[in-house]
């Protein structure tokens, strides 16, 4: 699948950085929409997660020595990249790292509007086959696919089944499918 009218690439070099209120870290915002946004956040020193009450949200670590959440008195510990964590935005949510600063991709969705999935796929292939909602991201963390490189992100408008085809070597991407809350 080529670029077309149902899909847009969005540079990474074009994401909004805005610090946190608490200073313990900044996100960088590729796209937020109605009752979403997905964004990288860099965390510099142990902190609260704000409250995204009524939403629901999923990380996936992707640089660092990692970091443990503490989410509502229960700790988990992610300190292997890539593997997604969900929770809700409501929980008071603790962060401890575990080194030095570490990275995450996040995806936060309204409840009361959308569900999201979020994958992370691993293309060795030329071809990935990918089931998608009617809003899709892939955010590209290794390789190269549909053109956009690591740190960038392609949007396709579904839903749809589709396959992706890439030119280069292995890439890895997460890969966000947004379904319409019912």
């Amino acid at each position: 699948m080529a670029l077309g009218s149902r899909t847009t690439l969005i540079r990474g070099e074009t994401y909004l950085t805005v610090p946190w209120k608490n200073g313990g870290g900044t996100t960088r915002e590729i796209v937020a929409g109605e009752g979403y946004r997905l964004s990288v956040a860099t965390i510099a020193s142990d902190g609260w997660f704000s409250d995204f009450s009524g939403y629901d949200r999923t990380i996936v670590p992707i640089y660092g020595d990692g970091i443990a959440l503490t989410i509502d008195g229960m700790t988990t510990v992610l300190n292997e990249p890539f593997v997604p964590l969900e929770f809700a935005g409501e929980a008071r949510t603790w962060c401890r790292l575990l080194g030095g600063a570490a990275q995450d991709f996040n995806v936060m969705t309204e409840r009361a509007r959308w569900k999201h999935s979020v994958n992370v796929c691993r293309v060795r292939d030329r071809r990935l086959q990918l089931a998608i909602g009617p809003l899709c991201f892939i955010y590209v963390l290794e390789g190269t696919v549909l053109g956009a490189g690591a740190g960038d992100t392609v949007c396709l408008k579904g839903p749809d089944a589709l396959e992706l085809e890439h030119e280069h070597g292995p890439a890895l991407a997460c890969v966000v499918s947004l379904f319409t809350a019912t």
